[in-house]
């Protein structure tokens, strides 16, 4: 009998994994393309959301205003690790967003020649994000990865958040 248990409990612990151990970071665009991420917190009105130049990338970095920039922070090894456990672990059991987008925050992708390649722009708020061109979100977005999102950010150094 004690040996039917030990057999079962090592059945259960090795099914009970995170949906991100089936993805893997060095094997997921844009993580395994990057030598650095930052998060980056700043100040856009709804005029700047809509403006499709603040979604280029140009010359190796992003097209915004240094002085719409208020924080960057740069992740370390295992901060960058939670955050892809967040973005790619199946944890969002309703999808919901709010009808606004008011982004304050950007993950922000570099390679190794410290040039942007890709980025994730993060409404908290509103619960919605914008993404570079080849990056996806397999698993969307909702509530539950926001507030992780959020926890993380804050750990990091991050203060400024939407108010909205």
């Amino acid at each position: 009998m004690r040996c039917f248990i030990l057999i079962l409990l090592v059945f259960l612990s090795v099914g009970c994994k995170k949906a991100s151990e089936g993805k893997l970071l060095q094997e997921t665009y844009p993580f395994n393309s990057a030598s650095k991420v930052e998060v980056i917190s700043y100040a856009f009105t709804q005029e700047d959301t809509e403006n499709p130049d603040n979604y280029k990338i140009a010359n190796g970095r992003l097209a915004i205003a240094d002085e719409k920039i208020i924080e960057k922070i740069q992740l370390n090894k295992e901060q960058v690790t939670e955050l892809f456990d967040i973005l790619y672990t199946d944890s969002c059991k309703e999808h919901l967003k709010a009808d606004c987008y008011y982004p304050a925050h950007r993950l922000v992708f570099y390679n190794n020649k410290a040039k942007v390649f890709a980025y994730m722009e993060i409404c908290l708020s509103c619960i919605d994000y914008r993404l570079s061109a080849n990056v996806a979100l397999p698993y969307g977005f909702c509530k539950a990865k926001a507030d992780s999102l959020e926890r993380l950010f804050k750990s990091a150094g991050i203060t400024h958040y939407s108010e909205f």
